[in-house]
């Protein structure tokens, strides 16, 4: 074969090597990208045979130069062609297209392009999901504003992140694009699978600890306005079969001269010591570092994830005095072993045994702003002041095996067992609690004090074990139809007994159009905040919480024609005891239906010009009271373009944003729609060097969420540039 190198110019090298922007590709190395499937690798091999062979560049060597960056084009393409292979479904590597449910696959390298700088933003991408509390929490088809706890299943390479707390782990939301590979987004029950927190959809975030590329080396930087700043870098080292790789990154955010409105105060006899309208403290900042090494078939990985962050709007949508103290600070720290032997063609494993640590922490934020009086007739002069401490630790043990050797079969069993317990926690609080009035606070204090166990803000020396055992089985039906059968039982220590079933359909009915059909059905636990917090005025626990469930049948289709490729999904989902607040304690509310569609497209032309968008309707209600749901956007879009001028290094983006009216509270009225744009501007692999110029919110539209206790809403930051460096090595 001959050798090729594409950079400013194009030379031959040493014979059975492949040179991609600085990059070098073993043949070892090509072998490994194309045969982690039979599938894939057929498409692959076929397309990097054309690329290798057909193309003029490797039969006539006067062309080398002149087509350098069409071969440099080609490979990347394709590249991106294949990280749409994914695991998330079914936990055996498929086409995204193949796989049952409809699933979004995000490549770290077209975000970059796009100007997407975190996690959390690029979601956006994916229909049916908003963004809501700052980027951190999602609304996905229509449910989360307004309820309790996480309903998403976040993995950070194939580990779990929620917590036991409530059910989330904000800060993966925060981790900058620049550490991603690929970002795969399961909308829909996951739990006949991934068990607990699969409810609305499965998030699974993939860095570049699996980079193929040996000893590839990165380092960026982002500075922007209102002190946005971002350093970090990608390293990583490969011998023989010894691999070790680090990615790690500092993010900030200062003042952002955000203004918030009337707060729940106001109407009150308290509205003369609101501190609204006012400055709020949006500023954060984080550190996200993962480890991973190999040895063989053994993996180790370490991943931390931490955020700092402003008291923003408050606690009890009460606007608290401002300062620029990030208060409110957590962590995570995740410690996994796992072997992952292949004992024959038809045999394979994964073993694995897990750590992991949550620390929550807020310092003396203020409830109440000072000089507030409560229904009690007690006068705080300072303020209610609190600040919660939590610690919790998980151990998990689990193996998966996976078995072909039955014609048309391939099945999948696993086990699973987790034991969480929580560990140190306190409150910080300058009152006395009120003798009487469960949770209500009494005698003030003049300067906050320390109170432990039953003191304390939630349940001390609590703990849950879980044992899940998940059986799947993909049958080949004909060379057309593929069924796909997944069951999972869980007991809980707490709880009791779930059984999540799941059954799916993929019909191919030729090359251009893929029909498919599920039904699945998913579990939430009850949280500890759920379950267990007292003596304090914002929550109460309940130990009487019932699990949420939800069922849902979803309908999907898919044309597949050239570089254009469309997705359309119809679904209906019935939710069952879903949790939320009535007053300050926690209960089951009822259940909800939640019926709509979901179209997403993705057009590349002549590797020019990339058309890419999505658009969903949703129509959500509770069935006993037939009222909306918080924060819903009955239609949801997103477009974009990408420009690049063919053999050139040079992108431009152009993305817009849609969300029609919100519903609110009955007593409020919807939230006008609104529509806003970012661009992007891009210089790639220039002697390895990459700059992204950004504008976000290019019309500075005023950008809001709903919100139970302030009148107009939460405000969040209006037009903001920034421009980031990057260097590979």
């Amino acid at each position: 074969m001959q050798s090729v190198h594409c950079s400013k110019f194009i030379k031959q090298t040493k014979p059975q090597t492949l040179i991609i922007k600085k990059r070098t590709y073993s043949s070892k190395q090509v072998v490994k990208i194309i045969s982690e499937d039979t599938m894939r690798s057929k498409v692959t091999l076929i397309m990097l045979t054309i690329i290798l062979v057909a193309h003029p560049i490797f039969s006539d060597t006067n062309s080398l130069q002149d087509d350098n960056e069409y071969a440099e084009k080609s490979f990347e393409n394709l590249l991106i062609v294949m990280e749409q292979s994914t695991k998330i479904a079914t936990k055996t590597k498929l086409n995204a297209d193949y796989v049952p449910g409809m699933v979004t696959v995000l490549t770290g390298l077209e975000l970059s392009r796009m100007g997407y700088q975190f996690v959390g933003e690029s979601l956006s991408l994916v229909p049916g999901f908003i963004r809501s509390g700052g980027g951190t929490t999602m609304i996905t088809r229509g449910i989360g504003e307004g309820f309790y706890s996480g309903k998403l299943k976040l993995l950070l390479n194939n580990v779990s992140m929620n917590d036991s707390l409530s059910g989330e782990c904000n800060p993966i939301f925060r981790i900058p694009i620049k550490l991603v590979k690929k970002i795969e987004i399961i909308r829909g029950p996951g739990s006949a699978i991934y068990g607990e927190w699969a409810y609305l959809g499965v998030i699974n975030v993939i860095t570049h600890e699996d980079e193929i590329i040996s000893n590839k080396n990165e380092i960026f930087c982002k500075y922007g306005e209102y002190e946005n700043a971002t350093i970090g870098g990608n390293f990583s080292y490969e011998k023989d079969s010894i691999g070790v790789h680090l990615s790690t990154a500092y993010s900030q955010i200062g003042e952002t001269n955000i203004l918030a409105g009337p707060d729940s105060l106001y109407g009150t006899p308290n509205e003369t010591i609101s501190q609204a309208p006012g400055p709020v403290d949006t500023s954060y900042d984080s550190q996200i570092s993962i480890f991973t090494s190999h040895y063989n078939d053994v993996h180790f990985l370490a991943q931390f994830l931490q955020v700092n962050t402003g008291s923003s709007h408050g606690f009890m949508d009460v606007l608290p005095p401002y300062d620029e103290d990030r208060r409110d600070r957590e962590w995570y720290l995740a410690l996994q072993t796992s072997w992952k032997p292949k004992f024959s063609r038809t045999l394979s494993a994964d073993f694995h045994v897990g750590y992991k640590r949550h620390k929550y922490n807020e310092d003396d934020v203020f409830l109440y702003p000072p000089g507030m009086t409560l229904p009690t007739g007690i006068i705080y002069e300072n303020g209610l002041i609190g600040g919660p401490h939590y610690e919790e630790s998980t151990i998990n043990v689990g193996g998966e095996l996976f078995y072909s050797g039955i014609n048309k079969h391939n099945i999948l069993v696993g086990l699973k067992y987790n034991s969480v317990h929580i560990l140190d926690n306190w409150a910080r609080r300058n009152y006395e609690l009120h003798e009487d009035i469960r949770g209500m606070p009494g005698t003030p204090l003049p300067y906050p004090k320390k109170f432990t166990g039953d003191g304390s803000w939630i349940e001390s020396n609590k703990y849950r074990n879980n044992f899940g055992v998940f059986f799947q089985d993909q049958i080949e039906i004909n060379k057309n139809v593929n069924l796909t059968i997944g069951m999972r039982h869980d007991h809980y220590s707490i709880s009791g007994n779930r059984f999540s079933p799941r059954i799916a359909s993929v019909y191919r009915l030729s090359d251009i159009h893929i029909f498919k059909v599920q039904y699945a059905e998913a579990f939430r636990p009850s949280t500890f905040i759920e379950m267990y917090s007292k003596n304090n005025p914002v929550i109460v626990g309940n130990l009487n919480i019932s699990p949420e469930i939800i069922k849902t049948t979803e309908l999907g289709y898919i044309y597949k024609k050239g570089n254009l490729v469309t997705r359309i999904t119809a679904y209906y989902s019935y939710l069952k005891d879903l949790i939320a607040q009535k007053g300050n304690l926690l209960d089951n509310i009822g259940n909800v239906y939640s019926k709509g569609a979901e179209v997403e497209f993705r057009w590349n032309i002549n590797n020019t010009l990339l058309f890419n968008g999505n658009c969903s309707y949703t129509n959500n209600k509770h069935l006993e009271t037939k009222d909306k749901l918080i924060g819903t956007a009955p239609w949801i879009g997103n477009a974009g373009i990408v420009y690049n001028p063919l053999n050139s290094k040079f992108y431009l983006s152009l993305q817009s944003h849609y969300l029609s009216e919100r519903h609110t509270e009955p007593s409020k009225p919807e939230f006008d729609s609104q529509y806003y744009f970012d661009t992007a501007f891009s210089i790639e692999s220039i002697s390895g060097f990459n700059m992204v110029a950004i504008i976000k919110n290019l019309t500075d539209e005023n950008i809001r969420t709903p919100s139970s206790g302030y009148i107009d809403g939460y405000s969040w930051i209006g037009r903001r540039w920034m421009i980031q460096f990057s260097k590979s090595f």
